[in-house]
């Protein structure tokens, strides 16, 4: 057996007969000559009767396939006989002959369809085939189907400027109906630049709103269930910073807060640089639900905000914290960033003391029952004031004055107090508007003097909530 590579067709396989067994067969019959009796001296016998191929375009896979050559010779003594493979339309890319198995091979670089062809076995008499045998060249029925891949479009490119806005593109793709099952997108190496998906058939490319830079992958199309069916789309994704430089997320302060007298506010201006590369500005919100009555925020130019904190109608307990403020740049901006926001709030009118602790006993006298409080204003403001009360335990000796000026006085009436312990207040409401009334709190309680004891037993009566 040897193989000869000088002929001009595919291949010309040489197969001399040297087995015992052929040469016996090949004895048997009439002999002689050429064959006599008008039969060919040598036959060629090929399984299969007809041969095909197929692939799947784009793919790495080479199609093969096998015929079992039979070759029986009536010549005595035996000759060589030489197998020489003809393919006209050019479908094979190789073929060998050994030890009477013909492989022939497939080309890869044809383009998806259906090819009929044979292949033709020739009976040569010398190497370069100069003289065949008679009845030769036997013929084989060919078939190459090469099934079309997935089609779609060539490599992408696309580009913008800081937050300038890109819309998706969608590009066509050609789905054979013969690949079945779910078809997937994926990217390699994953990026988080751009995104891609399969919608109505087409390969849509969404630009994501990224820092300046260039962002390359490649976009697969595939079959989950067949993946050679597939397509690729190299994607290079350039963003070029704006005229200025870009610039990311940041806020000018750590904190929102200020010092509020009561019935006043304060404005706290906070400044946001909003991330170039992005369209929208940053959103501000708090991070709980609901709103916080005593903290508002007003944009007075682009990404700047003036905080209001106001101090109206606020009691100075419980105040003032809110929840934490949340400034969110928006996808691919960066991390959001949580802002406190307080208020330390100041009263317009402080009383001193705010809170009395009166036990009655039976040698109270009036002085003993009588008490005054200062009433002084914030940072020397004038500032008048009314008093009241609701409590038949104190009788109120001055409702008006001006703070800083008048004192409130006010006595005990020990008529109306009883053992029990009880809480007692007088508002002192301030002429500022906004400013709620000031309280000032009297605990009341009479002695009482156990059976047997030599000194009265007192009542801690507490302190003011």
């Amino acid at each position: 057996m040897n193989n000869c590579l000088a002929h001009p067709w595919v291949r010309l396989a040489c197969w001399r007969l040297m087995s015992a067994a052929v040469l016996a067969l090949a004895a048997c019959g009439d002999g002689g000559g050429d064959g006599g009796n008008g039969q060919a001296p040598v036959t060629l016998s090929v399984f299969p009767q007809e041969t095909s191929l197929s692939r799947l375009d784009r793919t790495s896979f080479v199609p093969r396939n096998e015929l079992s050559l039979f070759l029986e010779s009536r010549l005595d003594p035996p000759v060589q006989v030489y197998i020489a493979v003809e393919e006209p339309l050019g479908l094979l890319a190789d073929a060998q002959l050994t030890d009477g198995l013909l492989t022939i091979v497939g080309r890869t670089d044809l383009a998806p369809g259906h090819y009929e062809s044979s292949i033709a076995l020739h009976l040569c008499r010398d190497e370069a085939c100069s003289s065949e045998y008679p009845g030769s060249p036997r013929r084989v029925p060919l078939v190459y189907d090469i099934y079309p891949n997935f089609e779609g479009p060539g490599p992408v490119t696309l580009q913008r400027t800081g937050g300038q806005v890109l819309d998706a593109v969608d590009y066509p793709m050609t789905i054979p109906e013969r690949s079945r099952g779910p078809i997937f997108v994926s990217m390699t190496p994953p990026t988080d630049a751009i995104g891609a998906e399969l919608v109505d058939g087409k390969l849509r490319i969404t630009p994501k709103f990224v820092r300046a830079g260039t962002y390359t992958t490649t976009v697969v199309v595939a079959n989950w269930e067949t993946p050679d069916y597939h397509w690729q789309v190299p994607v290079t994704y350039r963003v070029d910073p704006p005229a200025g430089g870009e610039l990311a997320f940041a806020i000018d302060r750590s904190e929102i807060h200020a010092t509020v007298v009561q019935g006043e506010s304060a404005t706290v201006r906070l400044k946001v640089t909003a991330p170039t590369w992005l369209p929208n500005k940053p959103t501000l919100s708090w991070n709980s639900t609901g709103s916080v009555p005593w903290a508002t925020w007003t944009e007075v130019a682009p990404n700047e905000y003036d905080f209001i904190l106001s101090g109206t109608g606020l009691s100075l307990f419980p105040c003032c914290t809110a929840p934490l403020l949340n400034v969110d740049p928006g996808p691919f901006g960066g991390q959001p960033i949580e802002l406190p926001v307080s208020m330390t709030l100041v009263p317009v009118l402080r009383a001193e003391p705010a809170l009395f602790d009166v036990l009655v006993t039976a040698n109270s006298t009036a002085t003993d029952l009588r008490f005054s409080v200062d009433l002084e204003p914030y940072a020397g403001r004038s500032i008048t004031w009314q008093a009241s009360t609701t409590s038949n335990r104190l009788t109120l000796l001055r409702t008006t004055g001006t703070a800083g000026v008048d004192r409130l006085t006010f006595e005990v009436n020990a008529a109306n107090v009883t053992p029990s312990i009880f809480w007692n207040t007088i508002d002192v409401r301030p002429n500022a508007p906004g400013v709620p009334p000031l309280v000032v709190g009297v605990y009341t309680a009479r002695e009482v003097v156990a059976a047997g004891r030599e000194r009265p037993l007192r009542f801690i009566v507490g302190t003011m909530p």
